[in-house]
């Protein structure tokens, strides 16, 4: 949860009056939004950034930038978070048969799933169905999610394309997660 957790935003000029009337942020930060290769402004960012000690990062516009500077000026590596939070979740739920890995879809490689549950943007999603596809036993159930109603055609297409059979859609706050079947 984020009770009592100062919350701040870093976007562009063209923004900072509306957010800064926002009630639910404590602070504004300004990205000139530079080129990466301009090492004085990064470095710069990077020490204002520093000076906040962010300990999460959410990305609200699922850009290459905010991996960029996730990554690269605070260090911070979702991947684990998201590896370690999946990992209490099944304890929580008492779930004992769950595999849960820390990486890329490469990981999945030689192994065979009845389940397959995929919580991640549309374009790491597109890129590595095929890997998903391969892993699944037939009548197996893959589960997709994190990306945006509008990303569904070129999701469901993708799943078609490689003989995944559409099952359901469940959908909250433009969120979504389909359901597929490997038949």
């Amino acid at each position: 949860t984020h009770k009592n957790k100062r919350i701040f935003i870093l976007t562009t000029n063209a923004y900072v009056e509306l957010l800064s009337k926002c009630s639910y942020l404590d602070g504004v930060i300004v990205d000139k939004r530079l080129p990466r290769w301009n090492l004085f402004y990064l470095y710069k960012l990077r020490r204002l950034l520093k000076k906040f000690n962010f300990i999460q990062v959410y990305d609200l516009q699922n850009s290459a930038r905010t991996n960029f500077y996730r990554k690269y000026l605070l260090n911070i590596d979702i991947d684990n978070w998201c590896y370690l939070n999946s990992i209490e979740n099944a304890a929580r739920n008492n779930c004992e048969n769950i595999s849960v890995y820390e990486g890329d879809a490469s990981l999945l490689e030689g192994k065979e799933y009845d389940v397959i549950i995929a919580n991640i943007n549309r374009n790491i999603l597109l890129n590595d169905m095929q890997q998903y596809v391969d892993c699944l036993n037939v009548n197996g159930i893959l589960f997709l999610s994190g990306f945006y109603t509008e990303d569904i055609p070129v999701i469901d297409s993708c799943c078609t394309e490689k003989g995944l059979t559409y099952v359901k859609k469940f959908e909250r706050n433009n969120w979504v997660a389909l359901k597929y079947v490997k038949q």
